[in-house]
């Protein structure tokens, strides 16, 4: 993260794509700023014509009710944002068009729960150049490490090999319970491949955005 001034808005929902991020939220046990931000991260390539902007935001003010989430313009959003054509819309305008047409268009891989599931500790080992990165990658997009774990587990794969057999160590992630017990019925050395690949989803789509 840089050292500079954080950016701190709101963006606004329809009654029903807030009620998407809540629900999101609930699964992943975490909070709707992290939702927000790692929608905007996973579909950073998308873009909006002017005429998609204007009617997100006809929406919105159609419905003449308040929902409102603040969150901070991190680095990564700072950098998609540059390559954004806003056309005379303010950020917090334009970003409002942006996540409620995001919330609309994009659903697969997410679930959803009407109630916050608990999330408890869980232990596992992982190679430690993937933990230094997932750590960084986590700092960069201002979305913590736990929501990144459990957001991943809900589509991430096992291996039959791990990414290394040295240099582990030890990390607690806080799952929830519907991950704890899918990874509950695995072996120990497929719960280990499972938390890595994880972060190599991660890297993967990264080296995308990257492209």
């Amino acid at each position: 993260m840089s050292d500079r001034m954080s950016t701190r808005l709101q963006v606004e929902l329809t009654e029903e794509n807030y009620q998407r991020v809540v629900e999101r939220a609930n699964y992943l046990g975490t909070s709707l700023t992290s939702i927000i931000l790692l929608t905007f991260y996973l579909y950073q390539e998308v873009s909006l014509e002017e005429p998609e902007i204007e009617k997100q935001l006809e929406y919105i003010q159609a419905e003449k009710k308040d929902f409102k989430v603040a969150i901070t313009i991190v680095d990564s959003l700072e950098e998609t944002l540059k390559y954004k054509r806003r056309y005379f819309y303010t950020l917090s305008e334009y970003l409002s068009a942006y996540l409620n047409y995001l919330l609309e268009t994009k659903s697969e891989g997410w679930q959803k729960s009407s109630e916050p599931i608990v999330k408890k500790s869980n232990t596992f080992l992982i190679d430690l150049a993937l933990d230094d990165w997932i750590s960084n990658f986590a700092k960069e997009i201002g979305v913590g490490q736990t929501t990144l774990f459990n957001y991943a587990l809900t589509f991430v794969k096992p291996s039959k090999k791990s990414y290394s057999t040295k240099n582990k160590k030890q990390k607690g992630i806080y799952l929830t319970e519907i991950n704890r017990d899918f990874l509950g019925e695995l072996s120990a050395g497929e719960r280990q491949t499972i938390i890595e690949n994880c972060v190599l989803y991660y890297q993967k789509l990264e080296g995308k955005q990257a492209q």
